[in-house]
């Protein structure tokens, strides 16, 4: 762990994304930066949710990464203490000293919780793209404003996922959800979209798929999560239907196997999907945390 040199408090090696930077560019240049460790980074182990507090003003969707296990003969050379700007002290520390260090419980509920899945080798595959970082540091008071998704797939007792056709753009199918609010939380996001588009209403407290979108002509650049939202009964899953309120927006609601998914929804779409399903097979999906909490949408 590291301490910053205005804090008296202990966090992980980490930082804000620049503009157009992916998280495991960013978690890897954070650790080189802090620690002088030389890691790849492609999985992450817990998305929790902060809402705005009065340090920053700004909402927060921090992501710990997976770096995993120092190999043999492999050592943290220890920068001396301010020799890396805005870094004062770097700790090893154990889980049961975490409290004499993360004193914040949010915080470290969230480190908790990210051991634990290390432990039991549960982690998610990150987004990456290419393209060279911008090279500006981060305000932390004024960081890039990036817009949050929130979409859900829900399946029936035959695998099939339940896809809505929106009204708009080139018609074809992609998995229910929308933007999250400012204040919202990305679990009552993702279940007021998909009730207010298919009028089901399911706990949402995983995330199978962290995918980050650039910026484009319609959009900002930002970041979709995707949550498991289970498997329907039989009888459910025949009376989904879009409600009377979304009919401006969507067309209709489809039941769509997996092996079809090239055939209704845009490349991106189907690779997000079937991402999805497959962390859901494998048991991969992350905890969704709130402050270091578990959802409870």
């Amino acid at each position: 762990m590291v301490k910053g040199e205005r804090s008296i408090t202990w966090s992980l090696p980490g930082n804000f994304l620049r503009q157009g930077e992916t998280i495991p560019d960013a978690a890897a240049r954070a650790l080189k930066q802090q620690t002088r460790l030389i890691r790849s980074i492609t999985r992450f182990l817990v998305l929790n949710h902060l809402p705005a507090h009065s340090g920053t003003g700004h909402e927060e969707l921090t992501v710990i990464c997976d770096g995993g296990e120092l190999g043999e003969g492999e050592s943290v050379a220890v920068p001396a203490p301010f020799a890396v700007p805005g870094i004062a002290d770097i700790e090893w520390v154990g889980e049961n000293e975490l409290p004499l260090y993360a004193a914040e419980d949010p915080y470290r509920w969230a480190i908790e919780e990210a051991v634990a899945m290390a432990e039991k080798k549960i982690n998610m595959l990150l987004p990456r793209k290419d393209g060279e970082m911008a090279h500006s540091d981060i305000d932390p008071l004024k960081p890039p404003r990036r817009r949050i998704g929130a979409l859900v797939i829900v399946r029936d007792s035959q695998g099939r996922v339940l896809l809505v056709r929106p009204t708009y753009g080139t018609g074809g199918l992609q998995l229910p959800g929308g933007g999250v609010h400012a204040g919202e939380y990305v679990s009552c996001g993702a279940a007021r979209e998909l009730r207010e588009e298919t009028g089901l209403v399911r706990k949402l407290r995983t995330v199978v798929a962290l995918d980050h979108m650039p910026e484009n002509s319609t959009a900002a650049e930002g970041y979709n999560v995707v949550l498991d939202g289970g498997v329907l009964p039989d009888d459910e899953a025949r009376a989904v239907a879009v409600p009377e309120d979304a009919r401006d927006e969507l067309s209709e609601c489809v039941w769509v196997h997996p092996s079809a998914l090239d055939e209704v929804c845009e490349p991106y779409q189907a690779r997000r999907i079937r991402e999805g399903l497959a962390a859901i097979a494998q048991g991969a999906g992350v905890p969704l945390l709130i402050q270091g909490e578990h959802a409870a949408a």
